[in-house]
């Protein structure tokens, strides 16, 4: 039967409404046939398409609406009732939104008050801003992440306050996020990337001896040994001796050697391998002490440290890893068999295409000789290309001395 009730309809209304409901079910459709439900942003497609779809609905759904008040047509007032619930939750998601985003502005600028005053070191205003610092903003700024902050900025009124109310810091426990969020991030000026720095980390990277001596009672025996790697692959020689003497003295006995990764045992000449510090593998080969050299672990872990040096030249062209590999060599490494990922090493330089390898290990005395014919050819051409540019990655705003 016939719809006469009414005015008549607003056919420019009722074509803008097709137009943005056919825009939204176009656009949402093609989002959701182009989804990829792998990779970092799963689904990401399928969920643009949906939101794609209810934006043109909503859309549709207000001029309907305007039309209807216009026109008291029954058959539109059925559309709009077909079109109300997905509209209602649409307009209900963005109120959700809103107010999440005006929470978390007001929360990230009581972030911001504490990290000022972490910055400037000021135990008051710090108090005053934590006692304004509601339930969503300590969500991040949990005891252990103040400090580690403290660190980075070298707040020492900051971190011993946090210290006597009892903070303890800690490598491990609770999830990733709570992992995470008590660590940060650093640079060499080299350009060699620090990754997940806790406080005690970040103080040994900033050679801040006065925060290491502050933070180390308060530390666990794994936050130590992570700070005593990161000095080792530094060359902080004398935070090094600072940490192993401090070591000693609690637990003589215990030698200083960790499992990497792979489960391997590796010892500090391996750390400092990593970042070719002379300094202190010159110190560890020279005193040789069984604590931090176990001599069961010698001369392979002689041999191993080579291999971190390789390892490191692909990424650093410092001639300190050549006098750091002949040091090596002076105490039994083999340089002819030295090998990187399973593979010879002047072989791998070849793979990498790194000149500064190649060109390093013709150096300490490997033989091009011992190159297939195809391999000697690409080694000739490598050698005769311009060393790669290191200076996008060198000397970063808030880099720390290698």
């Amino acid at each position: 039967m016939t719809d006469t009730s009414g005015k008549p309809p607003n056919h420019w209304l009722l074509g803008v409404s097709a137009i943005c409901m056919i825009v939204g079910l176009l656009l949402g459709g093609v989002l959701i046939l182009q989804n990829d439900g792998g990779g970092v942003f799963a689904n990401l497609g399928l969920a643009l398409g949906l939101m794609a779809i209810a934006a043109g609905n909503l859309l549709s759904w207000l001029v309907n609406l305007l039309c209807w008040r216009l026109t008291r047509r029954r058959w539109l007032a059925r559309v709009l009732a077909v079109q109300t619930m997905p509209a209602v939750a649409l307009l209900a998601g963005l109120a959700v939104f809103g107010t999440q985003q005006v929470l978390e502005a007001r929360a990230s600028g009581q972030r911001a008050a504490v990290i000022d005053a972490i910055k400037a070191d000021d135990r008051v205003a710090l108090q005053e801003s934590m006692t304004r610092c509601g339930k969503r903003c300590r969500e991040i700024l949990s005891d252990q992440r103040i400090v580690m902050l403290a660190s980075l900025h070298g707040a020492h009124k900051v971190a011993g306050m946090l210290l006597v109310q009892g903070v303890e810091l800690t490598a491990h426990g609770g999830d990733a996020p709570a992992f995470y969020n008590t660590r940060t991030d650093l640079h060499s000026c080299e350009g060699t990337y620090l990754s997940s720095l806790g406080a005690l980390e970040v103080a040994v990277a900033r050679e801040d001896q006065e925060m290491l001596a502050l933070l180390w009672p308060a530390s666990d025996q794994r936050t130590r040994m992570d700070a005593l790697w990161t000095a080792a692959r530094l060359d902080r020689l004398q935070m090094v001796k600072f940490m192993v003497d401090a070591a000693m003295a609690v637990a003589p006995a215990l030698p200083l050697v960790r499992k990497n990764f792979q489960g391997d045992r590796e010892s500090l000449l391996r750390a400092a391998a990593s970042g070719a510090a002379v300094e202190v593998a010159s110190w560890l080969l020279e005193q040789r002490p069984p604590n931090l050299l176990p001599p069961d672990m010698l001369p392979a872990e002689i041999q191993r440290a080579m291999t971190d040096l390789l390892g490191f030249m692909v990424e650093s062209d410092a001639r300190r890893t050549l006098a750091f590999a002949r040091l090596l060599m002076r105490h039994g490494a083999d340089i002819r068999t030295a090998q990187l990922d399973g593979e010879p090493a002047l072989e791998r330089a070849l793979h990498y295409r790194s000149r500064t390898l190649a060109g390093h290990l013709l150096e300490l005395g490997v033989d091009p000789e011992s190159l297939s014919k195809a391999d000697g050819d690409a080694l000739e051409g490598l050698l005769q290309q311009p060393a790669r540019s290191r200076t996008y990655y060198q000397n970063r705003e808030g880099c720390v001395a290698p």
